[in-house]
């Protein structure tokens, strides 16, 4: 039975006709698998060879490809050559940061250029030479001492026809002590050049040191003459403000003044002459001009606008009035020696009043208290003053 059922083996080739055989089949193969490699010595060498088939090609495939020419490799993805092709445009109006950042240190770093070059000018100003330092238009302080003479003039505008005519005043001079004061703070060092620098203060104060005042007065219908000791004071505080038209020693200088004042006169006795006590603004200007190095001659003009007079403007006296005044001076200064120096100057002071009719003395004076019968006055001051000062 098994020999019925099992086929019958063939008998073995021969060796010699099995090679014979496959004489004729490889050189098939090797002839396709030419084909379907074409020669790529002249393709560029920076090409990719084209992918190999997964499977393996059949009889009719290897055929296929023998006949057709062999595909050129797909292109590389944009991907690969992003390093031969420009960055993309950024949009206008968004900068990079980076850019941003670059010129941000760029303008700290010229800032911080700019201060020190600032500060680096800063310290190579060097003080003024003393002639300079010590000009008018440079000074740190002024300070002077000495004597004053003062005389004071009073006078009422009245009708002519009126017999109960008011007392004036007609003074003499009278002598009294006088200090004197301007500083300018900022310019201590003389190394500023700055409009601060000719910000500034002054004080003064001036004092009559002995003064009797003589008055008629009437004593049961007898009219006898007293003499009443008198006081007479004035003070000023000023704030100052100077320009220098040049930096040289004999550069003229122009001053702004605004100065709040008091002032009063005192007769220390009952007598028909009222006291006053004026309280005032002061706004002026003035002039300093070196004629030459050591001879410097000022002007100052300032208006006087009474807050308050005092006495002579309560209702039992000549009541309300409208007032006003002025205040000159003018005198020149010597230096004796480059900060040492005398000052002598002139004043002329004019306080105006121009009564409203309200008061007794102004209206009750012909006993007809309906009429006005003094309607004004002039409170005159006129003097000088010879001082000795210091300069830095």
């Amino acid at each position: 039975k098994k020999a019925a059922k099992a086929p019958a083996k063939p008998d073995k080739p021969d060796r010699s006709d099995r090679s014979d055989d496959d004489d004729d089949k490889l050189p098939a193969k090797k002839t396709a698998k030419a084909a379907a490699k074409p020669d790529r010595s002249g393709d560029d060498e920076d090409k990719l060879p084209p992918k190999q088939p997964a499977g393996k090609a059949s009889g009719d495939d290897t055929r296929l490809a023998a006949k057709e020419p062999a595909k050129q490799p797909a292109a590389r993805p944009s991907g690969d050559d992003d390093d031969d092709k420009l960055p993309p445009k950024k949009p206008a109006g968004k900068p990079a940061a980076g850019g941003d950042a670059r010129r941000a240190r760029a303008k700290k770093v010229a800032t911080r250029d700019d201060d020190d070059a600032s500060a680096e000018a800063e310290a190579k100003i060097e003080p003024l030479d003393a002639a300079t330092a010590l000009s008018p238009g440079q000074r740190f302080l002024d300070a002077a001492l000495g004597m004053s003479v003062t005389m004071r003039r009073l006078s009422f505008a009245y009708h002519a026809e009126l017999r109960a005519r008011p007392n004036g005043y007609n003074g003499v001079p009278a002598p009294g002590a006088l200090v004197d004061l301007t500083v300018y703070p900022l310019a201590l060092g003389h190394t500023r050049r700055d409009v601060v620098k000719d910000i500034g203060l002054e004080l003064l104060y001036d004092r009559v040191l002995k003064l009797n005042s003589r008055a008629s007065v009437n004593q049961g219908g007898t009219v006898t003459t007293a003499s009443y000791s008198t006081l007479e004071s004035r003070f000023a505080l000023t704030a100052v403000f100077r320009h220098a038209f040049g930096s040289s020693p004999t550069a003229p200088v122009v001053l702004g003044t605004l100065g709040y004042h008091r002032q009063q006169f005192n007769i220390q006795g009952k007598v028909d002459l009222p006291d006053v006590k004026y309280s005032m603004f002061a706004p002026g200007v003035g002039l300093r001009f070196p004629v030459m190095a050591k001879l410097i001659v000022g002007a100052d003009a300032k208006l006087l606008l009474p807050l308050s007079t005092g006495m002579i403007q309560d209702p039992d006296q000549y009541g309300q009035a409208k007032v006003f005044g002025f205040d000159l001076s003018a005198g020149a200064d010597y230096l004796i020696r480059p900060n040492l120096f005398v000052r002598a100057a002139g004043r002329v002071e004019v306080i105006s009043f121009s009564f409203a009719g309200k008061g007794s003395l102004s209206n009750a004076r012909d006993n007809n208290p309906m009429t006005q019968d003094v309607t004004g006055a002039h409170d005159n001051y006129i003097g000088g003053f010879l001082t000795a000062g210091y300069l830095y």
